[in-house]
């Protein structure tokens, strides 16, 4: 039940920490220490565990299906264009980034801000954690170039001098030519 209610509403991580300690008291019998390692006990029976549910990977698990369905192209359900506004809402302060120029995090270089003041839910903070872990993002060799004219051109991850972005000529190009694209 507690995985069920995970998918919907996540875990807190001290919950998570609860459950492996009380799978560890009752498989090791309230010893400190048992005859085999979690990791060895978490491993299917054919591999010679116990079949032991390891609680964190499956949690992680669940963190990947909501990242795939926030990702997925075409029609998106309305929560995962209300996390990318929730997301563009709370970006880090250095380097300066224009509202208007923050187009897709997935897309672009800039990143969400991780600080105490930040009002990102914890739901969507674990889902962007569990992106950054797999170095989530688009990486292909050889585009189409309709595809390549669809990228943001601003914080494209392409260009590592972000300072461009600041600049007057950028600023004309984003404001008065609603200039987006590559």
């Amino acid at each position: 039940r507690a995985l069920f209610l995970a998918t919907v509403c996540g875990m807190p991580k001290n919950f998570e920490t609860q459950i492996g300690e009380i799978t560890k008291d009752f498989l090791w019998d309230g010893r400190k220490r048992g005859l085999i390692t979690m990791n060895q006990a978490a491993r299917s029976i054919s591999e010679g565990g116990l079949g032991i549910p390891d609680i964190s990977t499956r949690l992680e698990a669940i963190e990947i299906i909501w990242l795939k369905k926030w990702l997925r192209s075409g029609k998106r359900p309305a929560w995962a264009v209300l996390t990318d506004e929730i997301i563009r809402l709370n970006v880090t302060p250095i380097p300066i980034t224009e509202p208007k120029s923050r187009i897709s995090w997935l897309l672009q270089s800039w990143h969400e801000s991780q600080t105490e003041s930040a009002r990102i839910p914890n739901t969507i903070t674990r889902m962007l954690k569990v992106a950054r872990k797999y170095n989530i993002g688009i990486d292909f060799l050889h585009a189409k170039k309709s595809v390549k004219d669809e990228m943001p051109i601003w914080h494209h991850p392409a260009i590592k001098n972000n300072y461009l972005w600041n600049k007057p000529a950028a600023r004309c190009l984003r404001n008065t030519h609603n200039i987006e694209t590559v």
